[in-house]
């Protein structure tokens, strides 16, 4: 569902990282490519346009991986089968020692410099051993959600603060995530804020392809539109819940949900329970290269993200900044760090995710509000170009490998 860069689009990046000094990286991370995700995307958007052949990424394996791994020759890619077994204690073992054994492996047979880890557990430990064992120093990415749940967990949160209190860097999402980290005990020398991005020549305002409002049954229709898995944390069923009040006041409004997950179920016996079936469009997973045109489609991006019982929150959430650089107007919970992807009143407004009463208002002034709605999105789209664009995060992100490794 997220944006891949174009080869063909990234020659001039890369050659611009190809000093003979770069950096060689080991990237730990349990998901990658052909799966789907914010972090995911962030990931594969910066190392493609590092230097080919100085980025080992060391990840599970998936159904087709090999095709999609060659479609990238310049990033290494080593999978493993990374699976927990209930008969071992603790389950996960297995998956920690045969990364540990793996990346050590890495790190020794392509003198590896600096080791990223895509998140605290089991990456972060991982690279945390590495450093102990091989005194490899490493950076590791904090997006929020996950440091707020292992926080719940005692034995997991006595095991994340040696993987942040270790680290050369720690690389924050959003301003949210950066005071989750310091609470760690992190010195905030060691703290880098560094937002995703987006592909501004990939996300733009464009045409709506022939035929796509009709072969989605939206024609002469005003579009509401949330893209993201089907996680309780992302408020689908709270739209969904104010959508009746919302149909009063703006009768032609029809709701797009594009993704899939668990909660699929759940929210389509909400819709029938509600009376609001016909309104609603379950799109199912969008392909990539459908995903802009969905954007564009589209007059209003909502997430109604709050955060969950057991910590589960919304670190930063890439879909805005997709849907604003699209020059649409978007409407995020305030919650997590959704605040530094949504300049409330500026590129959007911040709501109360658990409210069927604030989505409402919100959603109704900016269907009412045309002017509203074209000045926002114009908004977001010269913030991206400004802040966000992939290249600009890679360079940050370059930089920091630099003063990690001393290269």
């Amino acid at each position: 569902m997220k944006s891949l860069p174009d080869q063909k689009r990234l020659a001039p990046v890369a050659r611009a990282y190809g000093s003979e000094g770069a950096p060689r990286i080991l990237v730990l991370t349990d998901r990658y490519l052909p799966d789907v995700g914010g972090s995911i995307t962030w990931f594969h958007n910066v190392y493609i346009r590092h230097r080919p052949g100085t980025v080992w990424i060391l990840t599970r394996s998936y159904p087709g991986a090999r095709a999609i791994d060659a479609v990238y020759p310049r990033l290494r890619v080593v999978r493993l089968s990374l699976e927990r077994y209930r008969f071992l204690r603790p389950e996960s073992l297995l998956i920690y020692a045969k990364m540990f054994i793996m990346a050590s492996t890495l790190v020794l047979r392509h003198q590896i410099q600096v080791v990223h880890a895509g998140k605290n557990l089991p990456e972060g430990f991982v690279a945390y051993l590495l450093h102990r064992f091989w005194g490899v120093p490493y950076i590791v990415y904090a997006h929020g959600e996950e440091i707020t749940v292992c926080s719940e967990n005692t034995k997991l949160n006595r095991h994340q603060r040696p993987v942040y209190q270790n680290a050369a860097a720690v690389v924050v999402n959003s301003r949210y995530t950066y005071g989750l980290v310091s609470a760690l005990g992190v010195d905030s020398r060691r703290i880098v804020h560094i937002s995703p991005g987006v592909d501004p020549d990939r996300f733009l305002p464009a045409p709506v392809p022939s035929g796509l409002r009709r072969t989605l049954n939206v024609e002469r229709k005003l579009v509401l539109l949330t893209v993201g898995r089907l996680q309780r944390r992302k408020g689908h069923d709270k739209v969904i819940e104010a959508l009746p009040s919302i149909l009063e006041h703006v009768p032609n409004l029809v709701y797009l949900i594009a993704g899939d997950g668990e909660e699929e179920p759940a929210l389509k016996q909400l819709a029938e329970q509600r009376g609001v079936t016909e309104a609603v469009r379950f799109l199912g997973r969008i392909a990539e290269d459908q995903l802009p045109a969905l954007y564009n489609l589209s007059d209003i991006f909502l997430m109604a993200n709050r955060t969950m019982p057991g910590g589960d929150v919304e670190g930063f959430g890439i879909v805005f900044l997709e849907a604003s650089a699209c020059g649409k107007p978007v409407v995020g919970g305030r919650s997590g760090g959704t605040a530094d992807a949504v300049r409330n009143g500026v590129t959007g407004l911040l709501i109360d995710g658990e409210s069927p009463e604030a989505i409402t208002e919100a959603v109704v002034r900016l269907a009412r509000n045309r002017a509203l709605r074209d000045e926002m999105g114009q908004r977001g789209r010269e913030m991206i170009t400004a802040e966000y664009d992939w290249k600009v995060v890679a360079t940050r992100i370059e930089s920091v490998m630099s003063r990690v490794s001393g290269v």
